[in-house]
């Protein structure tokens, strides 16, 4: 069962990151892994929880995409590193680019309920995990330590949100380039 969850998901996240999460069907799910639709609907409660694990298992493909297969060693390098492989490695790995951008622009503006409020966590978690890093970079005197790390991770977020627009809405991979320069030179001015 648990393979076969982790199968169903695998495909939910991908699924998701075009159509957004209100666009996962079990229907959808059950043809795309080859399992009968009572198969998939009993992996889960209610297409809340679909919903919450999709999101659940996106947060764990970007940390470990991101973060996770960055050696450890921390500072400006680690830092640079991080932002190389949000740019060329999970950028490109979900079918529809970023998979949190999609769902925020579509559940934004939706009331409160179980699904946004895991979003909502899921993305505060990613922000409190770069602003960290942030800080981690300025206790070793690699960045100055006068910089607002939550300023600092919004602009460095700005900018790799803007790639993957550009990327998908114009299917310009330039976007890309342009973004780890403008990610590098604004390091580079917050370097000490």
């Amino acid at each position: 069962m648990a393979n076969s969850r982790q199968l169903v998901l695998d495909r939910a996240t991908h699924r998701a990151s075009v159509l957004g999460l209100h666009g996962l069907s079990i229907a959808a799910l059950a043809d795309d892994t080859g399992m009968s639709k009572s198969g998939v609907a009993g992996l889960f409660a209610s297409k809340a929880e679909l919903q919450i694990a999709t999101i659940a298992e996106a947060e764990r493909v970007f940390t470990d995409q991101i973060y996770r297969s960055v050696p450890d060693e921390p500072g400006l390098a680690r830092l640079k590193r991080i932002f190389e492989q949000w740019l060329d490695v999970y950028l490109s790995y979900f079918e529809g680019g970023c998979f949190f951008s999609t769902a925020a622009a579509e559940l934004d503006d939706r009331p409160d309920g179980p699904v946004r409020e895991a979003l909502v966590a899921a993305l505060d978690r990613m922000r409190r995990e770069l602003a960290g890093e942030i800080r981690l970079t300025q206790r070793l005197g690699e960045l100055r330590g006068d910089i607002d790390s939550a300023r600092l991770a919004f602009e460095l977020h700005a900018f790799v949100q803007e790639a993957n627009y550009l990327r998908r809405m114009y299917r310009d991979d330039s976007a890309i380039a342009l973004a780890r320069r403008a990610i590098l030179d604004r390091l580079s001015t917050a370097s000490s």
